[in-house]
Parts: C-alpha cells; sequence; structure tokens
C-alpha cells in the first residue's frame, strides 16, 4: 500500500489508547491482512521500528517533515543507487546542512545535538517516457524521501524552505558544485506515517542515509535485515 498518508497529528501528549491506535494505523497502512507487528516480513518489522523512533522524535518536541529531491539526468545514464546516495550526502552535509546551522563547522557536539534527524530513503519514478535522440525511452530514475526531525531551535530558519523548490533558490545564494545535480525538490510537514511512504522501497535499496551520522538507533526495536 503506497498511498501517501495524511497530514500530521502534532499533540505531544498522547493517551495510551491513542498510541496503541497509531501503531494500528501503521500497521493497517502496510498490510490489509496482518494483525501484529508479528506477522509482518523483517524488513517491514523494520520500517515500523524507524516509525516509532521519528514518532518518539515528535513526542520530544521536534516537528517532522518530509523532504523529496530529485536530480537532473544525465543524457539516457541511469544513475546507481551509490550515486544517488552521494548526490543527497554532498548536498544535504556540504550545502543545507551549513546554511540552517548558519555554520560548515556542523560537527560539533552542540551543532549535532540541534542538527535535524533525518532518515533518507531510495525511492524510483514512475516510468516516464523520456525522448532521446535515439528515440523514447523508459529510465529507470531515482530519487530520495527523507524524513526530517527538526529541533525547535532552528525552526525560524527551516521555515523559508519549507513548500517546492525553495532549495533551488538556496542553491543559488549558496552557489556550490554541490547543489548543481539538484533538480526539484519539497518540504512539507508530516507525522510519523510518512516514513512508511518515503521507505516503500527499501526492500530494493536498504542501504537509506542517517544523519547526524552519530545518531544512535535506541528506539527501533527491531533488528536490520541484510540481503
Amino acid at each position: 500500500m503506497n498511498a501517501e498518508p495524511t497530514n500530521p497529528d502534532n499533540g505531544n501528549h498522547q493517551t495510551p489508547q491513542r498510541i496503541v491506535n497509531i501503531k494500528s494505523e501503521w500497521l493497517s497502512y502496510i498490510s490489509e491482512t496482518a494483525t501484529s507487528i508479528n506477522d509482518l516480513n523483517p524488513n517491514d518489522q523494520y520500517r515500523i521500528g524507524l516509525t516509532q523512533m521519528m514518532h518518539y522524535q515528535q513526542l520530544t518536541g521536534r516537528q517532522l517533515f518530509h523532504m523529496t529531491l530529485t536530480y537532473k539526468p544525465f543524457k539516457n545514464y541511469t544513475y546507481a543507487p551509490d550515486i544517488v546516495n552521494k548526490f543527497f550526502i554532498n548536498f544535504y552535509v556540504k550545502s543545507f546542512l551549513p546554511v540552517l546551522l548558519q555554520t560548515r563547522n556542523i560537527h560539533t557536539t552542540y551543532k549535532k545535538s540541534i542538527q535535524p534527524i533525518c532518515l533518507s530513503f531510495i525511492d524510483e519514478h514512475e516510468m516516464t517516457p523520456v525522448s532521446t535522440d535515439i528515440g523514447t525511452e523508459f529510465p529507470l530514475r531515482l530519487h530520495h524521501h527523507a524524513i526530517l526531525a527538526v529541533h525547535p531551535d532552528t525552526m525560524q530558519r527551516f521555515t523559508p524552505l519549507i513548500g517546492t523548490n525553495t532549495l533551488q533558490r538556496l542553491a543559488q545564494i549558496n552557489a556550490s558544485k554541490y547543489n548543481y545535480k539538484l533538480m526539484t525538490s519539497d518540504i512539507r510537514e508530516c507525522d510519523a506515517q510518512r516514513l512508511l511512504y518515503a521507505s516503500k522501497c527499501y526492500s530494493k535499496y536498504p542501504d537509506y542515509l542517517q544523519f547526524p551520522n552519530t545518531f544512535k538507533r535506541n528506539h527501533c526495536s527491531h533488528k536490520r535485515q541484510r540481503k
């Protein structure tokens, strides 16, 4: 089930019954037949664990956002997943975070503590026909869906980045070689369930990105399954 979840429930004080209902909604989003998380395959159990982790971040005062990035094609070349991940890493670490944190020294203990907690997953575009010199082709174009848990101390600087193609304007202001592959962007507020949409290709592309890289997955109770 890949329909996008609805917009967020930002209440930081939730009753035990509401928490049970939320987890039931996550389960229903992934499977129409599963009655408990143990009915899911290991990859989907892990996705539920990541969703629970981001829900916890929301309850502790961070705001969740869904960021989508697409990249400029190069002729009829199909980018491999590791190349696309490099695009994201370079843009996020060397352009996005320095603007958000107002410094390139983003690795201090304090700056790491107020960085967005970011989980970024590879996804596939629908097979849209592309006209080339040799005819019509159907390239497999990869892009990223990222879920960001934004710290309250950075919300004032983050707010102008919310919307469609705002990062292109940021890239023009902060011109660098790390921005040139960015084609489109979209940032919108979400709830934790959006991670299930963002990670819908997780079983095919399990090497998702995590920032800051020292962040511990203390709230993910399901071990990652590798191929």
